[in-house]
């Protein structure tokens, strides 16, 4: 999952907390998906919320955020499901 702005976790655990699946998605983002963040803000809003971010590009730029998750999502996911 890729989050380029703080707005964009409290948003998705307002409406999973509306859903009735908070829990489900909180447990996954720590379990079962790779997070990527681009820029300070948001590496900072994912920690605070317990979910450090796997992926963090060189440049807080969208094209370095999408070529990160890219190349080293695979590697990490494997990892986290084979927990």
């Amino acid at each position: 999952i890729l989050f380029t702005s703080s707005i964009q976790l409290d948003h998705l655990l307002e409406i999973a907390g509306t859903l009735g699946v908070e829990a489900d998605a909180r447990r996954t983002l720590a379990e079962r998906v790779v997070i990527a963040s681009i820029g300070p803000v948001m590496t900072s809003a994912l920690i605070a919320q317990g979910y450090p971010p796997d992926v963090i590009p060189k440049h807080p730029k969208m094209w370095a955020l999408v070529k990160a998750a890219s190349d080293e999502a695979a590697p990490i996911l494997a990892k986290k499901v084979n927990r």
